[in-house]
């Protein structure tokens, strides 16, 4: 990361007219995208159980993949986010201690992707209202 961050910034320096700080905010949401999806990792690691929740959620893990590009703002996945989040709350509690933090676990992964593609929209509406003002 800390090379692509050197590039980024020389490519900056190097910028005569209209210099433009779109790649480096970029890399640097970029960055803490990275640092999210390690914490995410280490959680996935920990869901043992079989459920239809995990399922749902390696669905939504799977559509972002196919559809997180840097020109997608992130609006329609934090919708997805939101939905599930909703019917995570309003589905039955867990029966067992096992099933209880398996589904906290979940929980946590859901949060934290949330954080994820919401870091991305923010970029994307401060971006927005940045080219606003020059016009």
């Amino acid at each position: 990361m800390e090379k692509y961050r050197q590039v980024v910034y020389a490519e900056f320096d190097n910028q005569l007219l209209d210099q433009s700080t779109y790649n480096i905010r970029y890399f640097d949401m970029r960055s803490e995208q990275v640092t999210i999806l390690k914490y995410m990792a280490t959680n996935l690691g920990l869901c043992t159980l079989p459920t239809s929740e995990n399922k749902i959620l390696a669905g939504l893990f799977f559509l972002t993949a196919a559809q997180l590009h840097e020109q997608n703002t992130g609006i329609y996945l934090m919708e997805d986010i939101d939905s599930l989040l909703q019917s995570f709350r309003e589905s039955e509690l867990p029966a067992t201690r096992a099933e209880f933090e398996n589904r906290a676990i979940l929980f946590q992964l859901l949060n934290d992707f949330r954080r994820f593609i919401q870091t991305k929209k923010i970029f994307y509406e401060e971006y927005a209202a940045e080219i606003k003002t020059k016009k």
